[in-house]
């Protein structure tokens, strides 16, 4: 491969997926009478190319990873006439090809543009479907899984949802998600399960709130439930986050915005698309370089602001009759809520948790600055239990 490839927003931005595209595009521009040697500092690569190859082809590529960009690259490599030869080769130790190839990598990131790479499996090189033998029951289900979902359409209200956040996030987030996307981004290692549930069904517009009640079925005394008590319009949760006029919603953000930026000279707005999508939200250094401990930084604290805003309506309308909070209940709370996920986030570092432990450095590094004893924090703070740390008192 000799040149730098921004790989399209409907593929996955992996290291995998770009070292994959990187031997499907030499298998098909290399000239066909040479032998080929395609280097690569990425086992598990070589290994889904080679050693798992027959494994893969046999279930359809169902379930596997990168699997369209595999499917497509074993089919390229097939078709050759002559020798084809796949080398690991050491990362990152001066191996003058590979660094080369980092330095492209880093140069197609830069781009603005997407290229085009083409998936489709030349036609006679490439294994169509699974075989039953190999195939099992889970497999099976998971494939027609996929079908029905590819083939399912978009509510009306999901889409209004969806494409009112992709526009506030590409004006004020710096990136224009696929759909696709938005829905990987709601699996992302920091966003709880809470929020992720709370994220999918405010993005489908599932929750009994606003226009819901407003059904002809509905008694007027339940009609009445879809109009805000304080501000006398119709609920939605846009409305909640960001436009209701009782204590909680504006405070919050007030508080949120402050601690944020007395990290960072980052502005970030909350909006529909940068809190909802916080997961999207791309951070960038000088425009090109991205800031990725920020970016965790911003979908922490959004989401948990969001997820409190939430609490506290339902809170407000179910439990307390419409009586509103106080000032300074809505800072305990804000303050509880954001000590809290700092307290989870140093138990996730836990080594027992094995794959799904956080990195102990990027919670330092998100964290840390936030803190208000951080200057005096010992080296291990992190997984030292008895160090008590919580977020710096806002003037």
């Amino acid at each position: 491969m000799n040149r730098a490839i921004k790989l399209p927003s409907h593929l996955p931005q992996t290291n995998q997926s770009g070292e994959i595209i990187a031997a499907l595009i030499s298998a098909r521009d290399t000239a066909p009478g040479t032998h080929l040697i395609q280097e690569t500092d990425a086992k598990t690569v070589l290994e889904a190319l080679t050693k798992y190859r027959t494994k893969n082809e046999d279930a359809g590529y169902i379930g596997v990873r990168n699997g369209a960009i595999l499917k497509a690259t074993v089919a390229a490599l097939r078709s050759r006439k002559t020798f084809v030869a796949l080398k690991w080769v050491k990362g990152h130790s001066g191996h003058e090809r590979n660094e080369g190839a980092d330095r492209m990598a880093a140069e197609a990131v830069s781009k603005r543009t997407e290229d085009e790479v083409d998936l489709t499996p030349l036609t006679g090189y490439s294994m169509s479907g699974a075989k039953l033998a190999s195939i099992s029951q889970r497999t099976a289900y998971r494939a027609i899984r996929m079908t029905k979902e590819e083939s399912a359409e978009t509510r009306p209200a999901t889409r209004k949802m969806i494409e009112m956040a992709i526009r506030d996030l590409e004006i004020h987030g710096g990136c224009k998600p696929t759909d696709k996307n938005v829905w990987k981004a709601l699996r992302k290692q920091h966003v709880t399960r809470e929020q992720r549930q709370y994220l999918w069904k405010a993005l489908h517009d599932a929750f009994m709130i606003g226009r819901h009640w407003d059904r002809p079925a509905m008694k007027p005394e339940l009609r009445a439930r879809g109009v805000c008590a304080h501000c006398n319009v119709t609920e939605s949760m846009n409305h909640i986050l960001f436009e209701c006029q009782s204590e909680g919603q504006e405070r919050i953000w007030d508080l949120t915005q402050s601690i944020w930026r007395s990290a960072t000279d980052k502005t970030i707005q909350p909006c529909w698309g940068t809190v909802i999508l916080a997961p999207c939200v791309r951070i960038y250094s000088d425009g090109t370089k991205r800031l990725r401990t920020l970016e965790s930084r911003w979908t922490i604290l959004a989401l948990e602001a969001a997820h409190l805003i939430w609490r506290l309506r339902c809170e407000r309308v179910i439990q307390n009759a419409n009586k509103g909070f106080t000032a300074p209940e809505v800072e305990a709370r804000w303050r509880a809520a954001i000590n809290g996920r700092i307290s989870m986030d140093r138990w996730m570092t836990s080594a027992s948790l094995g794959k799904r432990a956080l990195n102990v450095a990027e919670v330092e590094e998100i964290w840390q600055p936030l803190l208000g004893n951080n200057k005096n924090l010992p080296a291990e703070w992190v997984r030292t239990s008895g160090v008590l740390v919580g977020i710096r008192v806002l003037t």
